[in-house]
């Protein structure tokens, strides 16, 4: 889902986001963010102007993937719903970024304003994606959220469970399956 980290400070972001994810971004000073990253505070700023910044950039980056995503399973495929392959995708990019949807699930009230306004924007566009391509446009607004909010946490629940991947994949289409059949108003089968 993401480009391999090319320099040393890119590296040491991940571990950064790590840092946020396992404590609280409110609770990690930019003191111990710096040492946890492997370099000098000083240096840390040559690259972000803070930690709010930082977490950001990450959220940021998450979402637009995401956007991705979407626009990927909206199209149509020969052997794979649209479902299965938004679950896989989604299975797949938590593997590989798991403090990503951890830090969006719990810290995105964190950002400035302006970092804020520019997040809600981008999951708005995701909410649409998702209510017009796995939903259809006839359904209210609120169907795209409802799936946003799936796919943000459901990986992260799940993980929580010990789950193996195959499953937790499994069951993230299940679960959103079952949701759209609710807002398609469809019967249960």
């Amino acid at each position: 889902m993401r480009v391999q980290p090319v320099t040393r400070f890119e590296s040491s972001r991940e571990r950064a986001l790590e840092l946020f994810a396992d404590q609280g971004f409110g609770q990690v000073s930019l003191r111990q963010l710096a040492s946890h990253m492997g370099v000098s505070t000083g240096t840390l700023y040559t690259h972000v102007a803070g930690k709010e910044e930082l977490l950001f950039e990450a959220l940021e980056e998450h979402y637009e993937q995401l956007l991705i995503l979407v626009g990927r399973c909206a199209r149509p495929g020969p052997t794979i719903q649209p479902t299965q392959r938004l679950s896989r995708m989604v299975g797949m990019a938590y593997r590989q970024c798991p403090s990503r949807f951890l830090l969006a699930c719990r810290e995105r009230h964190c950002l400035r304003p302006g970092h804020r306004t520019r997040i809600d924007s981008l999951r708005r566009r995701i909410a649409d994606g998702l209510r017009t391509s796995l939903v259809g446009d006839e359904v209210d607004e609120l169907a795209g959220e409802i799936l946003l909010n799936l796919i943000e946490h459901l990986p992260v629940w799940l993980a929580g469970q010990g789950l193996p991947a195959g499953e937790q994949t499994s069951m993230i289409e299940t679960l959103l399956q079952g949701c759209l059949q609710g807002l398609r108003h469809e019967p249960q089968q």
